[in-house]
């Protein structure tokens, strides 16, 4: 059971799991990368994905960016590809924090794209700063019988002065189907002070 700023959700990963398909279930507790997963990375500064704990329910992934008087940096952390076997839509649930120095220019993102044009993107969503853990969920129409990669990145982007920003991740779902109710960021409260 976890508690987002007063919200209780049911953390019922592995009951829900019994329903309909998992694409992607990974809760980051293993070796890492987990099986699959992969990382990209972009830009001079400095960059990295990594294993972390102390989260809301252990470990979790954890992806930073730093620039200073070097442009944009970026890292990336993408699932394994999935087929969605015939179904038009994917439903995805991931816990998250993001957090940066707050200059404005730097931050976090979520995307689909297809696995093997992943310059082509089914989904694309801004992620807010975050003071705390928060739950993400949501829906993307997707072409049946694609292979599909679900993204994550954090970047920084500075010419004159120092720049970070760190993204955590958590308890990934993606699905053919909700898992359990959404907890959207903006129903807990969306912060934005945290990136002016």
């Amino acid at each position: 059971m976890r508690t987002y700023l007063g919200v209780v959700v049911a953390s019922a990963l592995t009951a829900a799991s019994a329903v309909g398909l998992d694409y992607v279930n990974e809760d980051f507790e293993g070796s890492f990368p987990p099986a699959g997963w992969t990382t990209a990375y972009g830009g001079t500064g400095n960059a990295s994905w990594s294993q972390a704990s102390g989260g809301p329910e252990g470990k979790y992934a954890s992806g930073s960016a730093s620039s200073f008087g070097d442009g944009l940096v970026w890292a990336t952390f993408m699932s394994p590809e999935f087929n969605v076997k015939g179904n038009t839509t994917v439903y995805y649930r991931f816990d998250y924090g993001l957090w940066g120095n707050g200059h404005g220019v730097e931050g976090g993102e979520f995307y689909i794209v297809y696995a093997d044009e992943p310059a082509r993107r089914l989904q694309y969503r801004e992620l807010e700063g975050l003071p705390s853990w928060a739950e993400f969920a949501g829906s993307a129409a997707v072409s049946a019988d694609d292979r599909f990669k679900a993204c994550w990145r954090v970047w920084a982007d500075d010419y004159w002065r120092y720049h970070f920003a760190f993204l955590f991740i958590d308890d990934v779902i993606i699905a053919d189907q909700p898992r359990h109710p959404a907890v959207e960021p903006a129903s807990v409260g969306r912060v934005k002070a945290l990136f002016r």
